[in-house]
């Protein structure tokens, strides 16, 4: 049974029978490393969970209020997983090492080393989608006129194009001299990987000042890489400086370490500082947890920290996350 051949309001036991066939699908691949069949049971998942229900929202309660629920929490940790390793399948093939294993930029010394000139993106086949969200969350910080001098992406990944996009393709074309987006990641190898492949996209040198800490160039600004977990006491400095603090979608799998970790963000932002959580809504809420920013805005005001919700966005189109965005106030 294919998506097509579901009615635009299924019976639960239809809509039900689809996802258990297609988590059965997943759960049935030999790894979750990019390959046809990988990619072809994901792609139907995304496929099924963006569908315009008419139902979408009694369908997905519907699930919670089952034994199914366990698919829902199983299904995150498996898009979590095989989202790492097609991004750290894709960092790799976009800057393969050169011939001579002397200079691989996948051995970084502690010193400068410069790449020939920068590398196409273009080959990744999901690029348009990094653009289309950060391209959504850059029209909404500026509807509600947040600052993008100083940002920091909490889990950029070995992939970290929203960063990238942010800073060369947003804020570097505003002419705006000295801003500089920090990319956060709590595994070392993966964020490194990440630090090379913009460093690459951008043909800038690469700095290595520390075993945590990886500095690259643009004309007008400087992308920052931090080897950190979201709530380590050494990002704390970031975080105060910070006029956008964005969350990935797959910080925080759960509901209380999604809290947690935001509660910590808002708690040393500096007032008039804005953060965004990538979440999801509905069906969508399968792939991506959803970012519970009632009980966080609750949560913060009673621990003294005043903050607002200011905007909440769910995109309808190939977007797949819901943008959540919150403001520390005085």
């Amino acid at each position: 049974m294919g998506i097509q051949d579901i009615e635009h309001s299924p019976s639960f036991p239809q809509f039900r029978a689809k996802l258990r066939e297609i988590y059965s699908e997943i759960i049935s691949l030999p790894s979750l490393v990019p390959s046809p069949e990988t990619n072809a049971a994901f792609t139907k998942l995304i496929e099924f969970i963006s569908f315009p229900f008419d139902n979408s929202d009694s369908l997905h309660a519907s699930v919670l209020n089952t034994s199914d629920n366990l698919i829902a929490t199983d299904l995150h940790r498996l898009c979590a997983e095989a989202e790492g390793n097609l991004e750290s399948y894709w960092s790799r093939q976009l800057i393969k090492p050169p011939s001579n294993p002397t200079t691989s930029w996948f051995s970084l010394p502690k010193r400068y080393t410069r790449l020939p000139a920068p590398i196409s993106l273009e080959p990744f086949p999901y690029l348009q989608n990094y653009r289309s969200l950060v391209g959504l969350e850059v029209g909404l910080l500026r509807a509600v006129e947040a600052e993008l001098n100083e940002v920091v992406f909490i889990g950029s990944g070995p992939l970290p194009l929203s960063s990238l996009i942010l800073g060369r393709d947003h804020i570097g074309v505003e002419s705006r001299r000295g801003w500089n987006v920090t990319s956060v990641d709590v595994d070392a190898p993966a964020l490194q990987q990440g630090a090379q492949l913009v460093a690459a996209a951008l043909g800038s040198s690469l700095s290595h000042p520390d075993d945590k800490r990886f500095n690259a160039s643009h004309s007008s600004g400087t992308f920052t890489f931090l080897a950190e977990s979201a709530l380590s006491p050494n990002l704390t400095q970031s975080l105060a400086k910070a006029n956008v603090v964005f969350l990935a979608a797959l910080v925080g799998l759960d509901r209380a370490s999604k809290i947690e970790i935001a509660l910590h963000i808002i708690s040393n932002m500096s007032a008039g500082a804005h953060l965004l959580m990538r979440s999801a809504e509905g069906l969508r809420m399968f792939a991506y947890p959803a970012a519970p920013q009632e009980e966080i805005v609750k949560k913060a005001r009673e621990q003294g920290t005043p903050v607002q919700l200011i905007m909440i966005a769910h995109p309808r189109n190939e977007i797949i996350n819901s943008v959540v965005i919150l403001k520390r106030v005085e």
